[in-house]
């Protein structure tokens, strides 16, 4: 799982700050070459972004993420956290309840899946998007700030979890979450 890697964490993590309130001095380039984005090559790489032809290494790693996106956050928002949290950790399956608990907290919360198994046009690849309430409790709204947007059920969004084997992305308030539902504290 660590060496899996992700594609739009940047776009989570600034959509993420914006929901707290927070305007980071670094525009969004800077903010994917601080957690280490690959991207695949393309023409008009003005930015100097970190390329590679290998599909595998496109977007950010687990591991990278936990380790540099806190430290953009000293940088910018001290007192936010940011917590990886597989589905596999979350107790019983209670993958809604964990989500609700955390949204209760003003976390802002973000998932790891396979857009290919929510919407046929995305080819197989892992993914990073927003995610927010419904008025339908049985809806879940994923959002990534550029090609994604989708309203999906609780078991379709698990399989599409499930299909990359992760889980939650979250920004929030140090010392806001608890986890009662996950199987660590």
């Amino acid at each position: 799982m660590d060496q899996i890697r992700y594609t739009c964490v940047a776009s989570w993590l600034m959509g993420s700050l914006l929901s707290h309130g927070i305007r980071t001095p670094f525009d969004i380039v800077e903010v994917v070459q601080f957690i280490d984005t690959v991207f695949m090559p393309h023409k008009g790489n003005v930015n100097g972004f970190r390329t590679s032809e290998d599909e595998s290494d496109w977007g950010v790693s687990v591991r990278s993420a936990t380790k540099t996106i806190p430290r953009l956050l000293d940088k910018v928002a001290p007192d936010l956290c940011f917590h990886h949290v597989p589905f596999r950790a979350i107790a019983f399956d209670l993958f809604d309840e964990f989500f609700y608990d955390v949204i209760r907290t003003g976390a802002a919360v973000g998932v790891g899946f396979d857009p290919s198994k929510l919407i046929t046009k995305f080819r197989s690849t892992r993914h990073v998007a927003r995610a927010t309430p419904t008025e339908q409790r049985s809806l879940v709204s994923l959002d990534d700030s550029r090609d994604f947007h989708a309203r999906v059920t609780w078991e379709e969004l698990e399989r599409a979890v499930a299909a990359v084997d992760d889980g939650y992305w979250l920004l929030a308030r140090r010392g806001s979450l608890h986890f009662k539902y996950a199987l660590f504290s």
